[in-house]
C-alpha cells in the first residue's frame, strides 16, 4: 500500500471515530440541555422536585436548589409556595417575566414572596399571590412579593432587579425601614393590581439607585390603594427614567420624602384620580430636584383642591427644577375609562360634564403647597403645555394656577434653562 493510500485510509479512520464520538456525545449534552436550559453555575428547580402546573406545593425544591449555593434558574410554568424564599448572594432568573409564575400560597400576610440580599440578581420572573388572599386591605409590610432587604443585611452595590411582572399583592417591591439598598439597579418592571403600594421603598441612607422603565397601573381594581410609587425614608441621587403610573384611584402617583437630588428624566401620570381632597398627584416633603418631562394627562378630577405637583415641609430652600410640563385633557378621561370606574359617572353626573367646569375641577391647580408647611419651597419651570379636547379652557393654559406658600418661576426670569 503507497503511503498516499494509507494516509487516506488514516485520515478516514480519524474521520468515523470522530463522527462516533460526536454521536455518542450528542445525547448526553442534549439531554442536560433539555434539564436545565441553563449554562453552567445554575440549577434547575425543577431537577429537585418541583412539578409546573399541577398546583402543588415546590417549597421544598427551590430550598433544596438554593441549598447547593448556586444560581437559580425557574423555567417557564406556574410554581406555587407554601412558604417565603430567600435569595442571597446569586442570580434567580427565569425564562421571561410573563411565563415563569412563582405564586403565593401562605396565610400570614406578614412574609413576603422572595426576599433578595447581599449581592443578588433577580430577573425574568412574574410573581403573584392566589388571588384570594388579597383582602384588598392590605397594610404597610402586607402581601409583599419582593422585599429588599431585612435587619441582617440589606441589598448592595451592583445588584439587579430586572424584567418583573408582579400583580395581585399588597406591595409589589418594599424595602422596609431596618433594611438598606444602595447602587441597586431596578430595570423593566410592570406593577398590576395591588392593593396598597406599587413600589414603597422605606429605609435610611439609600444612595446610587436607579429605578428605570416602570409601568405602574391599578386599573381600579383595588380601591382603597395608598400610592403607586413611593421613595421615602432618605435617598439621595436617584435617577428615575420612563415611569409610567396609571390608573387609579390612589392617594398619591408619586410620594418623595426625604429625597435629595433626585433625577427624573421622564414621568406620565394618565388616568388616574386623587382619592382624597387636598392631594396631589406628586407630593414632595423635604425633597428636592429635577424633572426633565412630566406628563399629565386624561386624569380624572374627583376630589377638591387636587393639584399635579403639591409640596410639604422644606428644611433646606427646597428646590424643584422641570424642564417641561404637559398637561394634555385634564379632567377628560375617555368614556370607557369612566364606565369601567364603579361611580366615576355618577360623580360626574353625565358624561358631558367633564373638563373644568365640574365642580371638583374648579378648585384643581397645577401647584399646590401645604396650608401648614414649614420652610421655603420653589418651583423652577421652563416649558409648559396646556391642550384641552374641550372649549373655554384656553384662560387654564395661561394661567399654570397654583395655590399656597409656594415660588413658582419660569426660567427665563431667572436669565438661564433649567438645570
Amino acid at each position: 500500500m503507497s503511503f498516499k493510500a494509507l494516509k487516506s485510509k488514516a485520515t478516514v479512520t480519524v474521520f468515523v471515530l470522530f463522527f462516533v464520538l460526536i454521536c455518542c456525545l450528542a445525547p448526553l449534552t442534549s439531554s442536560a440541555d433539555t434539564v436545565s436550559n441553563v449554562d453552567d453555575g445554575f440549577v434547575n428547580v425543577e431537577d429537585f422536585g418541583a412539578l409546573k402546573d399541577d398546583n402543588s406545593d415546590d417549597y421544598a425544591a427551590f430550598e433544596k436548589a438554593i441549598a447547593t449555593g448556586k444560581n437559580i434558574y425557574v423555567p417557564a410554568g406556574k410554581f406555587i409556595l407554601s412558604k417565603p424564599i430567600v435569595i442571597e448572594d446569586k442570580i434567580i432568573r427565569g425564562a421571561n417575566s410573563g411565563v415563569s409564575i412563582i405564586a403565593a400560597n401562605y396565610e400570614d400576610k406578614s412574609l413576603p414572596i422572595v426576599t433578595v440580599k447581599g449581592k443578588t440578581t433577580i430577573t425574568d420572573l412574574y410573581l403573584c399571590y392566589f388571588n384570594t388572599l388579597i383582602s384588598a386591605d392590605e397594610k404597610q409590610g402586607e402581601r409583599v412579593a419582593l422585599q429588599i432587604g431585612d435587619d441582617k443585611r440589606g441589598l448592595e452595590a451592583g445588584s439587579v432587579v430586572r424584567n418583573l411582572f408582579i400583580d395581585v399583592v399588597g406591595t409589589a417591591i418594599y424595602a422596609p425601614e431596618n433594611s438598606s439598598c444602595n447602587g441597586v439597579l431596578f430595570d423593566t418592571i410592570e406593577v398590576q393590581f395591588f392593593s396598597f403600594r406599587g413600589v414603597d421603598m422605606r429605609c435610611n441612607n439609600r444612595v446610587g439607585n436607579t429605578y428605570s422603565n416602570f409601568y405602574v397601573n391599578n386599573q381600579g381594581r383595588y380601591t382603597n390603594g395608598d400610592a403607586s410609587f413611593v421613595l421615602t425614608g432618605s435617598e439621595y441621587g436617584p435617577v428615575l427614567n420612563q415611569i409610567n403610573i396609571e390608573h387609579g384611584p390612589l392617594l398619591y402617583g408619586l410620594l418623595l420624602e426625604n429625597v435629595k437630588n433626585f433625577n427624573i428624566g421622564a414621568i406620565h401620570f394618565e388616568g388616574m384620580g386623587i382619592s382624597q381632597d387636598d392631594m396631589g398627584i406628586l407630593y414632595a416633603n423635604n425633597s428636592s430636584g429635577y424633572i426633565a418631562d412630566l406628563t399629565y394627562i386624561l386624569n380624572f378630577i374627583r376630589c377638591y383642591n387636587s393639584s399635579v405637583i403639591r409640596c410639604g415641609n422644606s428644611q433646606s430652600n427646597d428646590v424643584i427644577r422641570i424642564g417641561n410640563i404637559n398637561l394634555r385633557g385634564v379632567n377628560q378621561p375617555d368614556e370607557n375609562l369612566i364606565k369601567g370606574q364603579k361611580g366615576w359617572l355618577e360623580e360626574l353626573g353625565s358624561l358631558s360634564n367633564r373638563g373644568l367646569n365640574t365642580p371638583q375641577a374648579k378648585t384643581f391647580v397645577v401647584f399646590e403647597r401645604d396650608k401648614d408647611a414649614s420652610g421655603d419651597y420653589q418651583i423652577v419651570y421652563e416649558n409648559y403645555a396646556f391642550y384641552s379636547y374641550w372649549q373655554n379652557e384656553y384662560d387654564f393654559w395661561k394661567s399654570l394656577p397654583t395655590r399656597g406658600d409656594i415660588s413658582v418661576v419660569k426660567s427665563t426670569e431667572l436669565g438661564g434653562t433649567v438645570k
